[in-house]
C-alpha cells in the first residue's frame, strides 16, 4: 500500500514538471530547485487498538529559476503511519539536475497502555502446619496491547510460599513501546496455630508449713515453642511462692506474635494438718455457795491459737455454770476451718466448807437424882440438823433417857455432813445431888461415889480401897474392882499404861487429863488434850510438819499410830461398815467418806485418820516416809520402823517385780500393800480372772483360789469384800 502511495505521488509530481511554465531557455543551470510551503513536523497518536494512525498534509511545491523537472516525496499524505517517528522528504530536481530536497518528520505515538486479564482476586490461606507461612496458588494472568507485549511480569510466583501477613501480588505488563501497566491482588496468610506448652508440672500436693496457713511451693517451669514465634510466655502464679491451704490452680498462658494464645494449667493443694493450740488452764478451786452444794464459777476463755484462723472454742461447760461439790473436768474444743482439732482440760474443784446447822437445841435440863439411885434418867425432844449438800450423820454424846450422875453433864449433839463438815452443839444436864449430911462427899447412904473424883473408888465404901498410882476403879459407882495399870512396876503412869480411863475410845490421853470433851480439836491430825499435865483443856497440835498425817516421831500419847488421826471420842471402827474403803472414816459408828474429790485416792489432804490399810500406807512404827527416798517401789519399806534411820529395804528377795506375801514386811505404798504378811506367797495359788478373788492359805496354807465374786459381774462389789479394805487389793488373800 505504502509503494503504491509513494508511486501516486511521484506521478503527481511529474506532471507539474512537465507543465512547469519555466523557460527552457534559461543559461547554464547552477541553482537548485527551491521547495516551499513544506509542513511542520506532525505528531499524532496511534488510533484505539491499533499500532498507529492514518496522517494527511498539504502538498508542498517546488520551482527553480529554470524548470522543475523532478518534485517527488517518499510518503504519501493520508497513509497509514507506524507508531513511531517517520520522515517525509521532497525532492526536487531541475532540468540541469540540480536537487533540492526538504523533510518533516511524522511522530506516532503510542499513548495506549497494554491489558491484564483474568486477574485472580485477593487470596486467603491459613497457615501451614509448623510454618510460619502458606503455599499459594493461582491461575496468571494474560496480557494484551494495540501494538504488542514485551513482557508479562510479577512480584511473586504462584506456588511461593507466603509469610503470615498481606502480601501484595503485582503483576506489569509492558508493551513493545515502553508502556506498561500494572495489577495487584492481595494474598492473605492467617495464622492458625496456637502455641504448644511442654513440660507442664503434675499436680502437686503440699502440707502447710509450720505455724503458718501457707506452703512455699516450687516447681520446674515448662517450656513454650510456635510455628511462628512466641510473644509472651507467663504464669499467674511464681515457683517458690507461697501458696495458702486449699486448691490454687496455676495457669501458663503462651500467645505468639499473631494474637493465638494456649493455656495449661495444674493445681497446687496445700493440707492443713496442724492441730490448732490452747493455751493450758491451771485447775480452779472454789468453796460452795452460801446454802448450796455447789458454787458458780466463772473464768475466762483460754487463747486459742493456730497457724490459719477463725477457730472455734467450745467448752463441754460453761464460765459460769454451777458445779456440783466434787472435782469436775472442764474440757475445752478447739476446732479450726479445715477441721483440725484439739482439747485442754481442767479441773474445777468445788469444796463444801459450810458447817451442817443444829436446829431446835433443848435448854439445859435441871433434874433431881431419881430415889434411890445417885443419878437420873433424863430425857429431852432431841434437835434436827439440815446442811447445803447432805446429812451424814447426827448423832449425841448421850441418848435420850440416858442415866446422867449426880453433878453436870454435857449432852453434844455432832452434825456431820457427807464431806466431813462437823457442827455441834450442847446443852447441860444437872442432876442434884443426895448428899444429906452436906459433906460434900456423897457418902454410901446417899447412894453416891464423889463426884469430884468420879473414876476412883469411894474412899468411903469398902468394896474399894483408894486407888494409888495408876490404878484404876472398873465401876464409876465405887462398887467395882480396882485394876492396876502399872504395867512396868515402875511406879510411873506412863502414856501407854494409861490410868483413869473408863473407855477404851478415849484412852489415847493421859489419865491426868481433863475430859476430852472439854477439848475443841481443829483438824483432828495429830492433836491432844493439854489436860495430860494442866487439866486445862488446851487442844495441842503435834503435827509438827503440817503434813497432814501423824507421823511416828510426832505421836505424843497415842497408844496406836494408825488410830492417832481420830479424836478418842470415836466408837471403835468395828461399829462402821465402809464403802468403798477409801479414805473412809468412822465417826460415832457412822461411815464417812474423806475422798472429796472422788478420784479414788486417798490424798494427803483427805487424811482425818486411817480406819483401813487403804489410808495406812505406813508401818505404824516407821519414820515418816519423808525420810525415804524409795526406788521402784515393789516391796519396800522404810527401816525407821526398827531404828529410824529411814533407810530404804527392798524386801523383793527373788527380784520379779512382785512384792510376794512371803517377801512383805510391812508396806511402804499402795502398790506393794496388795498381799498381806501372814499369807502365803502368792505363787500358792493361780488365779483365774483377779476379780475378787483370795487365796484361802490365809487360814489353812492349801493356796485355794476363792473367788468371792458372788454376782459375776467382774466388779468386786462391797458386800463381796471378805477381809479387803479396798477394791483394788480384793484380789488377794482374806486376811490382808
Amino acid at each position: 500500500m505504502r509503494l503504491l502511495n509513494a508511486f501516486a505521488g511521484f506521478c503527481l509530481l511529474m506532471a507539474a514538471a512537465m507543465t512547469s511554465p519555466v523557460s527552457a531557455q534559461c543559461p547554464p543551470d547552477t541553482e537548485a530547485p527551491v521547495i516551499t510551503d513544506m509542513p511542520a513536523n506532525i505528531t499524532g497518536t496511534a488510533d484505539a487498538g491499533l499500532c498507529g494512525t492514518n496522517v494527511s498534509w498539504d502538498l508542498p511545491t517546488a520551482t527553480d529559476n529554470c524548470e522543475v523537472t523532478f518534485f517527488s516525496a517518499n510518503q504519501v499524505p493520508g497513509d497509514f503511519y507506524a507508531v513511531g517517528i517517520t520522515t517525509v522528504t521532497y525532492t526536487a530536481m531541475d532540468a540541469e539536475g540540480n536537487m533540492s530536497a526538504s523533510s518533516f518528520t511524522i511522530t506516532i505515538s503510542d499513548d495506549e497502555d497494554p491489558t491484564i486479564a483474568d486477574m485472580p482476586g485477593n487470596q486467603s490461606a491459613n497457615n501451614d502446619t509448623d510454618i510460619c507461612g502458606a503455599v499459594v496458588t493461582w491461575t496468571e494472568p494474560t496480557a494484551d496491547d494495540n501494538c504488542g507485549i514485551a513482557s508479562l511480569t510479577s512480584n511473586h510466583d504462584s506456588g511461593d510460599t507466603f509469610p503470615v501477613g498481606t502480601t501484595t501480588v503485582t503483576y506489569t505488563a509492558t508493551d513493545v513501546n515502553g508502556s506498561s501497566v500494572s495489577a495487584s491482588f492481595d494474598v492473605v496468610v492467617t495464622d492458625t496455630e496456637n502455641p504448644s506448652i511442654s513440660g507442664m508440672p503434675a499436680n502437686i500436693t503440699a502440707t502447710a508449713d509450720a505455724n503458718a496457713c501457707t506452703a512455699a511451693v516450687s516447681w520446674t517451669a515448662p517450656t513454650s515453642a510456635d510455628n511462628c514465634a512466641v510473644s509472651t510466655f507467663d504464669a499467674d502464679e511464681t515457683s517458690g511462692d507461697d501458696f495458702p491451704v486449699g486448691t490454687t490452680t496455676v495457669t501458663y498462658t503462651a500467645t505468639d506474635i499473631h494474637g493465638n494464645s494456649a493455656t495449661a494449667s495444674f493445681t497446687i493443694t496445700v493440707t492443713d494438718d496442724e492441730n490448732p493450740s490452747i493455751t493450758q488452764m491451771a485447775d480452779l478451786s472454789a468453796t460452795n455457795d452460801a446454802t448450796n452444794c455447789s458454787a458458780v464459777v466463772t473464768w475466762t476463755d483460754p487463747a486459742v491459737t493456730d497457724n490459719c484462723a477463725n477457730s472455734t472454742l467450745t467448752p463441754d461447760i460453761a464460765s459460769g455454770t454451777a458445779f456440783d461439790v466434787a472435782a469436775t473436768t472442764v474440757t475445752y474444743t478447739a476446732t479450726d476451718i479445715h477441721g483440725n482439732s484439739s482439747t485442754m482440760s481442767f479441773d474445777v474443784t468445788v469444796t463444801d466448807t459450810e458447817k451442817p446447822v443444829i436446829d431446835n437445841m433443848p435448854a439445859n435440863i435441871t433434874q433431881a437424882a431419881d430415889p434411890g439411885v445417885c443419878s437420873a434418867a433424863v430425857t429431852w425432844v432431841a434437835p434436827t440438823a439440815t446442811d447445803n449438800c447432805t446429812l451424814a450423820t447426827l448423832s449425841p454424846t448421850h441418848s435420850i433417857g440416858s442415866s446422867f450422875a449426880v453433878g453436870t453433864s454435857t449432852v453434844t449433839y455432832t452434825a456431820i455432813d457427807i464431806y466431813g463438815n462437823t457442827e455441834t452443839a450442847s446443852f447441860t444436864i444437872t442432876v442434884t445431888s443426895g448428899d444429906s449430911d452436906s459433906d460434900g462427899i456423897c457418902d454410901s447412904a446417899d447412894l453416891c461415889s464423889d463426884t469430884n473424883a468420879c473414876n476412883y473408888a469411894d474412899p468411903a465404901n469398902v468394896a474399894c480401897a483408894t486407888p494409888t498410882g495408876c490404878e484404876t476403879c472398873s465401876d464409876g459407882t465405887g462398887t467395882g474392882t480396882i485394876v492396876d495399870n502399872d504395867a512396868d512396876d515402875d511406879g510411873v503412869c506412863d502414856a501407854d499404861e494409861v490410868v483413869g480411863c473408863q473407855d477404851n475410845t478415849a484412852c489415847n490421853y493421859n489419865s491426868n487429863a481433863t475430859d476430852s470433851g472439854s477439848c475443841t480439836y481443829t483438824d483432828g491430825v495429830c492433836e491432844t488434850c493439854s489436860g495430860a499435865t494442866d487439866g486445862t483443856g488446851t487442844v495441842v497440835d503435834n503435827d509438827a510438819d503440817d503434813d497432814g498425817v501423824c507421823n511416828a516421831d510426832e505421836v505424843v500419847g497415842c497408844q496406836d499410830n494408825t488410830a492417832c488421826n481420830y479424836n478418842p471420842l470415836a466408837t471403835d471402827a468395828g461399829a462402821c461398815t465402809y464403802v468403798d474403803g477409801i479414805c473412809d472414816t468412822c465417826v460415832g459408828g457412822v461411815v464417812v467418806d474423806n475422798d472429796a474429790d472422788d478420784d479414788g485416792v486417798c490424798d494427803a489432804d483427805e487424811i482425818v485418820g486411817c480406819q483401813d490399810n487403804t489410808a495406812c500406807n505406813y508401818n505404824s512404827n516407821a519414820t515418816d516416809a519423808g525420810a525415804c527416798t524409795f526406788t521402784d517401789g515393789v516391796c519396800e519399806t522404810c527401816s525407821g520402823a526398827t531404828d529410824g534411820t529411814g533407810t530404804v529395804v527392798d524386801n523383793d528377795a527373788d527380784d520379779d517385780g512382785v512384792c510376794d506375801a512371803d517377801e512383805i514386811v510391812g508396806c511402804q505404798d499402795n502398790t506393794a500393800c496388795n498381799y498381806n504378811s501372814a499369807a502365803t506367797d502368792a505363787g500358792a495359788c493361780t488365779f483365774t480372772d483377779g476379780v475378787c478373788e483370795t487365796c484361802s492359805g490365809a487360814t489353812d496354807g492349801t493356796g485355794t483360789v476363792v473367788d468371792n465374786d458372788a454376782d459375776d459381774d467382774g466388779v468386786c462389789d462391797g458386800d463381796e469384800i471378805v477381809g479387803c479394805q479396798d477394791n483394788t487389793a480384793c484380789n488377794y488373800n482374806a486376811a490382808a
